[in-house]
């Protein structure tokens, strides 16, 4: 049900500015979603994760570190490693040079889309 909520919020018209006072708000949530052991609940926080990076875009910068602890460690995971890629370049294309930056910084072995 929180999935949907949030999806409804993310896709509503208006979306960006209604949803960028609540980023911050949304990183504890997310954070749970993203260290479940379900795989179900893991995958809905990377789509909200992804969802979330297309309608704030660059707002969620300064608060990635928070997750990427977290994506890192499915990067190892072959059945992961293709959806978490495809949200750190959602990331990466949303948030611009200082998301790169970032995700570098804690994710070495991140390559850019752009390269």
């Amino acid at each position: 049900m929180a999935f949907t909520c949030l999806t409804e919020l993310l896709q509503a018209e208006g979306a960006s500015e209604n949803s960028i006072p609540l980023v911050q708000k949304l990183m504890i949530p997310l954070r749970g979603a993203l260290t479940s052991s379900d795989k179900t609940i893991y995958n809905k926080g990377l789509e909200s994760l992804k969802l979330l990076a297309e309608t704030v875009g660059g707002h969620l910068n300064p608060h990635m570190h928070i997750l990427l602890a977290q994506l890192n460690k499915k990067l190892s995971d072959k059945t992961m490693r293709e959806k978490v890629m495809s949200v750190l370049n959602v990331i990466e294309e949303q948030g611009g040079p200082e998301a790169l930056k970032i995700l570098r910084s804690k994710i070495p072995t991140y390559a850019s889309i752009y390269a």
